[in-house]
């Protein structure tokens, strides 16, 4: 029975940070003014998104790596997994990957690369900004946790 529980907490945690995530990705977008045409825009926008998310991801993630406490795991799946994975879009960078602009490829192809090399230093400048770095694996955190 505990286990069912631990399970429904992490996934009200994980769900909730999801939708204040992707609630936060919405309000930008309403936000930002539209310079330029639209697949222009939106690969800009879909980038800065993306690595400004890869960025707090490893900040929080370096953060709870030197906070070694127990509410860190709760912390983690509502900031980390929840709020950050719901305010990148993974899905929208395959979609960009994918689409066939004529008068864009190389847009695309900018865009793609740019993620595919950026998200990654993203994260590490992330956690190395926050002191965590090099931040252990989330099964080891789990694992040594008080």
């Amino acid at each position: 029975m505990s286990s069912t529980v631990n399970t429904m907490r992490r996934a009200l945690l994980v769900g909730s940070g999801g939708a204040l995530g992707a609630l936060v990705r919405f309000v930008l977008v309403e936000l930002l003014p539209a310079v330029g045409p639209a697949p222009l825009r939106s690969a800009l926008f879909l980038l800065l998104v993306n690595l400004s998310g890869a960025c707090c991801a490893g900040f929080l993630s370096g953060l709870s790596t030197r906070a070694r406490a127990k509410c860190t795991v709760c912390i983690e799946q509502f900031l980390l997994v929840g709020v950050c994975g719901g305010y990148t879009s993974y899905s929208g960078f395959i979609a960009l990957a994918y689409d066939d602009w004529a008068d864009a490829r190389w847009l695309t192809m900018l865009v793609v690369g740019l993620t595919l090399v950026g998200c990654p230093l993203a994260a590490w400048f992330g956690m190395a900004m926050s002191g965590g770095y090099p931040a252990r694996p989330y099964a080891q955190r789990q694992e040594t946790a008080p």
